[in-house]
């Protein structure tokens, strides 16, 4: 749990202590670890401070139109500087099922794609080396390809050690 304050963000970690609370649900879990991580001089500049999490919900929303956005991001300890960028995509094989209710429906179709762009900057404010931007654990190049209709997330890539990796959508809960 994440708590974003004005001089710093609160981390919450809470765990089970070993095996025998592993299958308990998380409410029983006993080990609790509370951190604090100052801002520093890099929250200079930044009237908004986010979560890389609410990045995926930034894109799918068609916020990132035109000029790219920049947002201010709250990652590994850090402040980075994110600029999300939108292009045209190609079409893109989707196969994923869609729930409404109680119907499930296969979706098997080429989709027309938009592609995002997610590049991490991190200032030199402090000399302190940080660790690189993750985005669900992805670094580098990461993009999203987004149905241009829906919206919907139908892949999402990026590097995770020396691998680049690819998830797809496989599966999307509609609610009322």
């Amino acid at each position: 749990i994440y708590r974003y304050l004005d001089d710093g963000v609160r981390r919450l970690r809470i765990e089970p202590d070993g095996r025998s609370q592993a299958k308990l649900p998380p409410d029983d879990w006993t080990q609790v670890q509370e951190l604090f991580f100052p801002y520093g001089p890099g929250r200079a500049d930044c009237a908004v401070l986010s979560d890389p999490n609410l990045l995926f919900v930034i894109a799918s929303a068609g916020a990132v139109t035109g000029a790219p956005l920049e947002l201010c991001v709250f990652n590994k300890q850090a402040i980075y500087r994110v600029r999300l960028s939108a292009e045209p995509g190609q079409m893109l094989e989707a196969d994923y099922r869609e729930i409404r209710g109680a119907e499930q429906v296969q979706v098997r179709r080429r989709a027309p794609v938009r592609k995002i762009r997610i590049q991490a900057f991190r200032p030199d404010v402090d000399g302190i080396e940080a660790d690189p931007f993750e985005f669900f654990e992805m670094r580098g190049e990461i993009e999203i390809d987004l149905d241009a209709d829906s919206r919907l997330p139908l892949r999402v890539s990026g590097d995770i050690g020396s691998r680049r990796v690819e998830f797809q959508l496989s599966e999307v809960a509609w609610r009322s």
